[in-house]
C-alpha cells in the first residue's frame, strides 16, 4: 500500500492518502448492500470505528476541494466542530452528527459470513472520497479518539465499463461531486482545475530547471490545494495571460 503526506495550504496540517491504484481493508461496525440503485453504479452503506479511519489512509482524487484548515473560513469552522466532537465525551455523538464520506471505487469486498466483518476497497486513478473529505481530515488530525466514535461511508461501485474509460469516468464523477456539495457551491477554478483545463500551463510552468521550484505551485489552482505562501488567483493569471494575446482574449 502506497501512501502520501499531503498539508494543507497555510497552517501546513498533515494527512494520509492512498496513492491510487491501490487498495484498503478497514474493520467494519456494520454494512449493508443496497444493488444497483439508479440502474448504473452499486451502492452500499458501511459504518467503521473513526480510529480506524484515521489508521487508513484513503485517495482524495475524487474530490475537487481539498481540505482547508487556514484562516477564517467555513472549512476551518467545520473541521474544529468536527474535532471538538471527536474528542470529547460524547464523541458517540459523531455518527449522529456528521454526514460521513462518500466513496466510489472500482471494487468492493464484504464479508460472507458475520464472523470477520470488514471491507475492502479497490481504487483506480481519479477514485477515492468525492465528498467528505474535511471528515476524513477532522478524524486524521484529532489526536486521540475515543473507541465509541463511529463515521458512516457511502460506497459507490463505479459501473465496469465506465470505471475504464478515464474520460467518461472523470466526468461522471465531477457530476456527482458537484451535487454532491451542493451545500456550498465548488469555486469556478476548483470545477476548472479538476477537469483538466490548467493543466496546459501547469505543464509549461512546471518546465523549470532541475534545481529551481516548480512555478506551478506559485498559482492557486483549486481550493484546498497546496500553493506558495502569496500564490496568485488561478483566475488573475489566466487574465493577465490573455492580456498578452488580445486575439485571444474573449
Amino acid at each position: 500500500m502506497a501512501k502520501e503526506t499531503k498539508k494543507t495550504p497555510g497552517s501546513k496540517e498533515s494527512y494520509t492518502v492512498l496513492v491510487t491504484p491501490g487498495s484498503v481493508t478497514i474493520p467494519l461496525v456494520a454494512h449493508a448492500e443496497h444493488g444497483m440503485l439508479d440502474g448504473v453504479h452499486e451502492y452500499y452503506t458501511v459504518y467503521a470505528k473513526c480510529k480506524e479511519i484515521k489508521a487508513t489512509p484513503l485517495p482524495l482524487n475524487s474530490n475537487p476541494r481539498l481540505p482547508n484548515s487556514m484562516g477564517s473560513n467555513p472549512d476551518k469552522d467545520v473541521v474544529l466542530s468536527m474535532r471538538r466532537t471527536l474528542g470529547s465525551s460524547t464523541s458517540e455523538d459523531f455518527v449522529k452528527f456528521n454526514n460521513g464520506m462518500t466513496i466510489v471505487c472500482n471494487d468492493i469486498v464484504l464479508p460472507k459470513n458475520s464472523k470477520k466483518s470488514e471491507v475492502t476497497l479497490s481504487f483506480g486513478d481519479f477514485e477515492g472520497i468525492l465528498n467528505g473529505g474535511h471528515t476524513f481530515f477532522a478524524i486524521q488530525s484529532t489526536p486521540h479518539i475515543p473507541d465509541v466514535a463511529v463515521v458512516r461511508l457511502e460506497i459507490i461501485k463505479l459501473n465496469p465499463k465506465m470505471a475504464a474509460n478515464l474520460d467518461q469516468k472523470k466526468a461522471e464523477i465531477l457530476k456527482i461531486a458537484m451535487n454532491r456539495n451542493k451545500n456550498r457551491i465548488l469555486a469556478s477554478h476548483t470545477q476548472a482545475n479538476y477537469e483538466g483545463k490548467y493543466e496546459p500551463f501547469k505543464e509549461h510552468l512546471a518546465d523549470a530547471p532541475t534545481d529551481k521550484p516548480s512555478f506551478s505551485e506559485t498559482v492557486n489552482w483549486a481550493e484546498g490545494h497546496s500553493a506558495k505562501s502569496g500564490a496568485i488567483g488561478a483566475k488573475d493569471f489566466i487574465r493577465m495571460m490573455t492580456s498578452l494575446d488580445p486575439m485571444w482574449f474573449n
